[in-house]
């Protein structure tokens, strides 16, 4: 599996809002069940009034619901990542300094 997070590439200031997403891809040859996604947000960024979505492509599942909580926490689980699929989660987050 490879993940790639993306930002924008311009500065922010305190009280911005950064959109950014985060593509989980299956590069292998089998799918892959289950499998955990978490991340850890820049500690000048609050996220925690963040929306969380997912974009599912090439026959990947994404979770039936995404809190933000979990995917800074514990992680979010991806129900199916077919061979070559990915799910796109984006999300914002405020600037705090």
């Amino acid at each position: 599996l490879a993940v790639t997070k993306t930002t924008p590439s311009q500065g922010a200031l305190v009280g911005d809002t950064l959109d950014y997403t985060i593509t989980v891809t299956n590069k292998g040859f089998w799918d892959v069940p289950n499998a955990v996604l978490n991340d850890v947000a820049d500690p000048r960024l609050d996220c925690s009034a963040a929306t969380v979505t997912c974009t599912p492509a090439g026959g990947a599942e994404c979770p039936a619901s995404v809190a933000v909580t979990n995917l800074l926490g514990a992680g979010v689980t991806l129900p199916s990542l077919p061979a070559a699929s990915t799910a796109t989660f984006s999300m914002n987050c405020g600037v705090a300094r």
